[in-house]
């Protein structure tokens, strides 16, 4: 009689998304049971557990004491595409490290945005990223119509939301203002100010209106997309996003 096959599977484990690390090994164990062995560490650590032939069995992220699954929309996996969710999938961690398109950071920072709430800490990160995106648009604008601000006075009146100092009635003003500036000159640079302060006005719509800003901004150039992922990092805590796109707790 052939023995029983036992399958080795690793718990890696990114203590703030800082770099992977094994944290235990073990022969014969079914994957979750490895979930308990992490409750020591801090809120916000990535748990990915391994199988043998190296993909990513679960993905995880600690939280209140409790390790819980990691899971992204339908709608956001469907904007990202096949090949970005496989990345995500097999190791967020490095994903969100070296993806040059910030539409995608935008879109899936955006959907952990409208988990943690509107007006959120990380809901006005995420605006505050999008207004850097949308900032990289205003040269080209305002060389074409340079006495237009309406799509400066969009992000400006987004950006001071997010210190406190701007209502949503004065968002949603300055957005609506944008968005006539973009339908009357038909200009990406307007669109992407609109989309910010949407943003800004909605945490249900920040995913794709902070993404759209990303894609409006000069056109959606690569090296654009490349710098707007850039600032995202720079805004927006990747712990922060996973604990915000947990389920239930195990």
């Amino acid at each position: 009689m052939n023995a029983p096959v036992r399958r080795e599977w690793t718990l890696l484990a990114s203590v703030e998304a800082g770099p992977w690390c094994a944290i235990d090994r073990a022969d014969g164990c079914a994957a979750e049971d490895w979930y308990q062995s992490a409750y020591d560490h801090p809120d916000g650590t990535a748990l990915r557990v391994v199988s043998p032939d190296g993909t990513t069995h679960s993905l995880c992220v600690v939280v209140a004491g409790g390790a819980c699954e990691v899971a992204l929309s339908a709608t956001t996996r469907g904007y990202l595409g096949a090949n970005a969710c496989a990345a995500w999938d097999a190791d967020p961690v490095a994903w969100w490290r070296t993806s040059s398109d910030g539409r995608y950071l935008l879109r899936v920072a955006g959907e952990a945005a409208s988990r943690a709430g509107h007006g959120s800490p990380l809901h006005r990160a995420v605006v505050r990223a999008a207004c850097d995106c949308a900032r990289l648009a205003l040269p080209t604008w305002e060389a074409r119509y340079p006495d237009d601000a309406r799509p400066r006075t969009a992000i400006e009146t987004a950006e001071r939301w997010v210190r406190g100092e701007a209502t949503l009635d004065d968002v949603r003003a300055a957005s609506a203002a944008a968005y006539a500036a973009a339908c009357a000159a038909a200009y990406a640079a307007a669109y992407a100010s609109a989309a910010t302060a949407y943003a800004a006005a909605c945490a249900a719509s920040a995913a794709s209106a902070a993404a759209y800003a990303a894609t409006c901004t000069a056109y959606a150039r690569a090296s654009t997309l490349a710098q707007c992922a850039d600032l995202a990092r720079g805004r927006v805590a990747l712990p922060e996003v996973l604990t915000a796109l947990v389920g239930g707790v195990r």
